[in-house]
């Protein structure tokens, strides 16, 4: 632990050895919905030209892909243990579908610095205000077919973090075809316990490589995970102590001035969680494996036309035949309803 930290930050040095319980009252979940989505830009443009982040676009009918994550925090822990992560400039659309949250909920980043940047703010954020809390990470970019079976999943990732409270848990999902654009999850034998060790991360392969690995029995990276506060900011002071110490000498430097947190952004380097983070140490890792949900990382264009084909009563699919898309512009899209834009 950096020997600088401030006031705010000294919560994140108790280990008094307690153990998160997986119940609603002591889980806390991280929303990851802060992207840009620039590979989607042309799918997710509306009327002017404008490119709409895809966690903000109805993929289906009822919700946005924000939405539908919300949904399923809210299953996970109570409304106010809920942190969204959101990028300043998406204010338009983020502030609709937002608004049941308590303020202090909605984490506002003033640019893009990654997602460990992203991950490391909210994990500050909750443990100034619950010394012994449980976390849970979510994308906001992906669907599920089978809410029950995905939340069931996320559950027994939980109830491992619970178990096993040095090892955060990701959630892998068993692949049906090999993907050469996801990430992976090689792990070792289960040996009849319900979680598997991680051996190693493979990022992006071939899909000669993909092939393989889904002939040995890999997963794909949901980027969904569970783990206690403790063994998850371990990951940070073991994979990213320079990061550490550049944060918590930021908010010392930075406290009571106004524009404090664009201060603190302007002064952190970006950093991926995955990559830097999560791929630097496998071997304190466990993977759960979630039931058949149909899970898709709407992260490509590719895998975004495959869904549409089989989604012909998509919102976004409609906007997308009946657009007349002008000079420089995708075809219009139909989203989440917030303020104008201008």
């Amino acid at each position: 632990m950096p020997s600088t930290l401030s006031q705010e930050a000294k919560p994140l040095a108790r280990d008094d050895g307690r153990v998160p319980s997986t119940s609603r009252e002591s889980t806390w979940v991280i929303v990851l919905a802060g992207g840009d989505g620039t590979r989607l830009q042309h799918w997710t443009r509306i009327a002017g030209g404008i490119a709409v982040p895809k966690q903000f676009c109805r993929f289906r009918p009822e919700r946005s892909l924000l939405a539908a994550t919300l949904a399923r925090a809210r299953r996970l822990a109570k409304p106010d243990h809920i942190l969204v992560l959101v990028n300043q400039a998406h204010r338009a659309w983020w502030s609709p579908e937002l608004c049941d949250l308590p303020e202090d909920n909605v984490l506002a980043q003033p640019r893009n610095r990654g997602t460990a940047v992203a991950i490391l703010h909210a994990l500050v954020r909750v443990l100034v205000r619950d010394d012994a809390p449980a976390i849970v990470l979510l994308r906001s970019d992906h669907d599920v077919e089978a809410e029950g079976p995905f939340t069931t999943g996320i559950q027994q990732a939980m109830s491992e973090a619970q178990r096993l409270p040095d090892h955060p848990v990701l959630l892998g999902v068993t692949p049906t075809h090999p993907d050469p654009g996801l990430g992976w999850i090689v792990a070792a034998a289960a040996r009849g316990e319900a979680s598997q060790a991680v051996v190693s991360f493979v990022e992006k392969p071939t899909l000669a490589v993909a092939s393989r690995l889904m002939g040995w029995g890999a997963l794909w990276n949901s980027f969904v995970l569970a783990s206690s506060s403790t063994a998850l900011f371990r990951l940070y002071e073991d994979t990213q102590p320079t990061l550490l110490e550049m944060y918590f000498q930021g908010l010392s430097y930075t406290q009571g001035k106004s524009d404090a947190l664009l201060r603190l952004y302007r002064m952190l380097p970006s950093r991926d969680f995955g990559t830097d983070v999560l791929q630097q140490l496998p071997q304190r890792l466990r993977v759960v494996t979630a039931p058949a949900c149909g899970w898709v990382d709407l992260g490509t264009p590719e895998r975004v036309s495959a869904w549409l084909e089989r989604h012909r009563d998509s919102p976004l699919w409609q906007s997308i035949e009946t657009a007349r898309p002008g000079p420089a512009m995708g075809p219009a899209l139909e989203h989440s309803p917030g303020p104008p834009i201008g």
